[in-house]
């Protein structure tokens, strides 16, 4: 019950993770948004470079938080 109790809390931890690397991908579009030198070109290159990142940063916490949920259930 303790091991459920330590995944349900990285579990947690993932998911506040990911909302950090979200809220970094809005300041983040809002700021070249709000950039007069780019073009509209440049700005969606822009955002599609930042929604990638965002992806594979996203995809890399799921699979640590899986990993450790793993490992800490099989203890």
């Amino acid at each position: 019950e303790v091991r459920r109790n330590v995944v349900k809390d990285v579990e947690k931890l993932g998911e506040n993770s990911k909302i950090v690397i979200r809220n970094i991908r809005r300041d983040a579009n809002s700021d070249i948004s709000k950039e007069d030198s780019y073009t509209e070109d440049e700005v969606f290159n822009e955002q599609k470079r930042i929604q990638d990142l965002t992806d594979s940063n996203i995809a890399q916490v799921d699979e640590l938080v899986k990993a450790k949920s793993a490992d800490l259930m099989t203890i």
